[in-house]
Formats: structure tokens, sequence, C-alpha cells
């Protein structure tokens, strides 16, 4: 689809940021500058929640929700938002204490994890833990082991309890139940390793096997019953890959 919001013409088309489905089955589509488009099946047109009535919704860049049903927003450079009356009205996350702790933080990121809590990760201030139940945070890496922050661009929660978190040097697996923490990177001589440092996008496929996107070394792939990623990298002709920057990656 193209968005197209009256006759002007600069308004033709403008970069989606990302796009989600809800348990519903509709599609949240959050278009640069211009806010969130909603797509149902029972209605001919998308419903359109305007950055002029909702400012942070100027730079949506990640949608998900929630087991109760409440939408969440990450904004980019704006902090974290959410609706728990059907877009009636968007609300900054604060803390237990009242503190807008990501008000002015750069999140890329949001999933939905298992025991009511919601993962946020950013590229200032690493990642974190909310407890929905309790409203309590916590957090999860905020450094590498060299002691460098951690830039966190994509979440992937697995199927085996695995919090994946892709990063600007490599790939983190965070342990859901004991909290442990494992950190692989991209090393030329090592088929273990990835094919570069960072990580853009992740997808589980039906059969458990992981894919990641990288910005400059193609596409990795894991099958669950070894530990080595299979490498596409781009290649002439008609078949191959045709771009080393993989910004996301989804199964049909």
């Amino acid at each position: 689809h193209h968005i197209c919001i009256n006759s002007d013409p600069k308004n033709y088309r403008q970069s989606i940021n990302t796009i989600a489905e809800d348990p519903n089955g509709d599609i949240w589509v959050a278009v640069e500058a211009l806010g969130v488009f909603r797509y149902s099946d029972s209605k001919t047109q998308p419903i359109f929640y305007s950055a002029e009535t909702y400012p942070c919704l100027s730079s949506v860049s990640s949608i998900c929700f929630d087991q109760k049903g409440t939408i969440w927003f990450a904004c980019f450079g704006k902090g974290l938002y959410s609706s728990s009356d059907q877009m009636a009205s968007i609300d900054s996350y604060k803390t237990k204490n009242g503190s807008e702790i990501f008000k002015d933080e750069f999140i890329t990121s949001i999933v939905s994890s298992y025991y009511n809590h919601l993962i946020v990760g950013s590229l200032k201030g690493g990642v974190w833990s909310i407890n929905l139940l309790s409203n309590e945070i916590q957090s999860i890496l905020e450094k590498d082991d060299s002691g460098n922050a951690v830039r966190c661009r994509k979440l992937l929660v697995t199927s085996k309890q695995d919090l994946l978190i892709g990063t600007e040097s490599g790939l983190f697996i965070h342990n859901l139940q004991n909290g442990k923490n494992s950190h692989i990177r991209s090393s030329y001589y090592d088929p273990l390793s990835l094919s570069a440092n960072s990580i853009y996008s992740m997808c589980e496929d039906s059969e458990g096997g992981l894919w990641f996107g990288t910005y400059f070394g193609g596409v990795n792939y894991q099958s669950p019953f070894y530990a080595s990623f299979e490498k596409y990298y781009p290649e002439n002709g008609e078949f191959g890959l045709k771009g080393k920057r993989i910004r996301e990656i989804c199964q049909d």
C-alpha cells in the first residue's frame, strides 16, 4: 500500500519505520513524521492516529501488544508510550515512583515476554525488563565484556525462552530463566561465529531455526540442531542476495 493522506504530493510517500500485527489480526503501520495507521479486514479504510494529535507517534520505531491488550510504542528519541484504552489516550511510561525513565531514550525495539514482562532495548541505555504486574524495572544488559555500552538494534524472544539481543557489537543471548548472558561476535576464521557484528534483524522460523540480518554481512542462519552459522552473502547472479544490509526478516 502507498500511504496517501490527501491530495498534497508531499504526503503521498513517507518512510515506514515498523509494521506489527495485533492479536486480532489488525496491521499497524508506523509512518515517519505522520503517525500510525491501523488496517483491519472489517474496515474499508485504515484508522489514522495522527502525530499532530499524539506527537510521540511521529517517530515510532517499534510496536508491540502485551497479554492484557495494552499497546506499546517505542519512540526513537522520545521514550516509551502505551495505550490501554484502544488509543483513546496515550501515556508516557512511568516507574513506580513516577519517574519517566525513558523520556529522552532512543528506544529501537520492544517485545512482549513471558510472565507478563516487557523487554525494552535502546541505543544508549542497553536493555531493560519491565514487570507489568508490579511495574518494577530491571536492567538486563548495559555493557559488554569490554565495558563498552551496548547499542541494541533488535530484540527477539524465542520459543526456548531465550532473549536474543542484536547489537552493534554482536549477538547477546539472555536466558530468561537463570538470567545468564552469553556473547557471540564475528570472527573471520571461526565457523561458529557471525559474519558481522551489527545485528539489525532477527526471526525464528516454524522449525526453530534462527535467522539474523546483519548490516554489513548479509544473512546468518542457525539450525536448531547445530551451533554453527550458515552465511548468505550478496552474489552476482539471478538468485543471490541483492544486498548485504538486511534490515528486516519475516516468514510468510
